[in-house]
């Protein structure tokens, strides 16, 4: 649910990147964890827009012959209001929803997850 707004990359649906992305998954992320995934692709998506603005920002300036502490300086939130939403919306993709997941902690451990199974064979074979 988190991911449904998300823009990805060219030439992919969400569920294309997301299925791809979680080949790489360890098997004990849980929901929360598979949140912070989201949110740690989002925060790649973001940094890349950013990252866009300042060099904008700086080629205006560099074009126009101005030093980049001067009043007369293109800065930021210039360059932001000039952009469209959709230049200023990130766009994700499978390797920053991997990379994302690298970085998460999972907050189950496979003991868990082999109790957890245990219990779901045991309870789906009706073996109370």
């Amino acid at each position: 649910a988190q991911t449904r707004k998300f823009r990805v990359e060219e030439g992919c649906d969400a569920v294309m990147v997301l299925e791809r992305a979680m080949d790489s998954f360890p098997p004990t992320l849980s929901g929360a964890d598979l949140s912070a995934v989201a949110s740690g692709a989002l925060m790649r998506g973001l940094k890349r827009v950013c990252a866009r603005i300042e060099e904008a920002a700086c080629s205006i300036n560099v074009e126009k012959g101005v030093d980049s502490n001067s009043e007369t300086a293109v800065d930021i939130d210039d360059v932001m209001e000039s952009w469209s939403n959709e230049q200023l919306q990130p766009t994700m993709s499978v390797e920053d929803f991997v990379d994302a997941a690298k970085e998460i902690v999972p907050s189950i451990s496979k003991q868990d997850l082999d109790k957890f199974e245990k219990l779901q064979r045991q309870f789906s074979s009706g073996q109370y």
